[in-house]
């Protein structure tokens, strides 16, 4: 199971479902990966929150729902924006990626790896450089 945690949300990824729960309240939102077809993540800045939103067009409910995160918490939904594209991958037989909402180096990295440019690891190392600002 991946995990990430929000500022006011968890999301958690069996490899079959997408889990949304409230940090501070009961209940959760469960996504079957087979209904979602991308997942766009914005890096969070020094002074604005980073998010993901999921595109689930066969439910309009649901569909565009996001999740904010602070820096300190991007690593998490880095790693499981890379398992979350993977998997929709493999069950629709092709990446739908929608274009990076933020500019810049980081932009750059998130394409590369999405394209397969980068692997995992040098994705990881790039991605800790920019977060730690060298």
């Amino acid at each position: 199971m991946v995990e990430a945690e929000g500022s006011m949300f968890e999301i958690a990824f069996d490899g079959m479902n997408v889990a949304i729960t409230p940090r501070f309240r009961e209940g959760s939102l469960q996504i079957p990966v087979s209904a979602i077809t991308a997942v766009t993540i914005r890096t969070p800045k020094t002074l604005a929150s980073g998010g993901m939103q999921f595109t689930v067009p066969s439910d309009p409910d649901v569909d565009g729902i996001r999740v904010e995160f602070f820096r300190g918490q991007a690593n998490q939904f880095f790693d499981l924006h890379s398992v979350l594209m993977q998997a929709i991958a493999a069950n629709s037989g092709s990446i739908n990626v929608d274009p990076p909402k933020h500019t810049g180096d980081d932009g750059v990295i998130v394409c590369l790896r999405q394209t397969g440019a980068l692997s995992g690891v040098e994705f990881g190392v790039r991605r800790n450089e920019l977060l730690a600002g060298i």
